[in-house]
């Protein structure tokens, strides 16, 4: 398996300074031909030191490679998020 895209991403209005929340659809390659795309809710959350911490929701279970699936989304998040390209949402 491997991420291709991240699209859709619509930022959801909350009070909440120091988190801030996402939905959006992941896509990822299954096969040579095969792609999927899973709808997905993911938090960004950062302490009182700057350092963030990122969630990764499914909306529907990813299939039997759930857990790569959300190893690989959430380091392209952290990277979305170090380039500051999350902003603009």
């Amino acid at each position: 398996m491997t991420f291709i895209e991240l699209t859709n991403i619509i930022k959801k209005d909350i009070p909440i300074h120091y988190r801030r929340e996402f939905t959006g659809s992941a896509v990822f390659a299954t096969g040579e031909q095969e792609q999927m795309a899973n709808d997905v809710h993911f938090v960004i959350e950062y302490d009182h030191s700057g350092a963030f911490d990122v969630r990764v929701n499914f909306i529907e279970p990813a299939g039997k490679d759930h857990h790569t699936a959300v190893v690989l989304l959430k380091k392209h998040i952290i990277e979305l998020e170090k380039k500051g390209a999350l902003k603009k949402y």
